[in-house]
């Protein structure tokens, strides 16, 4: 199995806010660059598509040999901001 037959499909929660969603796919990209050879996808819990089953059929359909499924919960805004009031 060689890197460009993986799919690294990082597991979001999802945002209402474009800002968010552009940096998350930035990250992707930058990822890509780094890696040098696998694909790196996303699925979204809720808000953005592709849903998590939706991403993992789209990896395999793909012709990955391998998917690895990364939860990344890095984009918390909204919490703290709850959790301060």
């Amino acid at each position: 199995m060689t890197p460009e037959e993986t799919v690294i499909l990082l597991g979001t929660h999802g945002s209402r806010r474009p800002a968010a969603k552009h940096q998350l796919y930035r990250l992707g990209q930058l990822l890509e660059t780094e890696l040098q050879g696998p694909t790196v996808s996303f699925a979204f819990l809720e808000l953005n598509t592709p849903d998590i089953p939706t991403a993992l059929r789209s990896a395999a359909q793909s012709g990955a040999k391998a998917i690895l499924v990364l939860p990344f919960f890095s984009f918390l805004d909204v919490i703290p901001q709850r959790m301060s009031r």
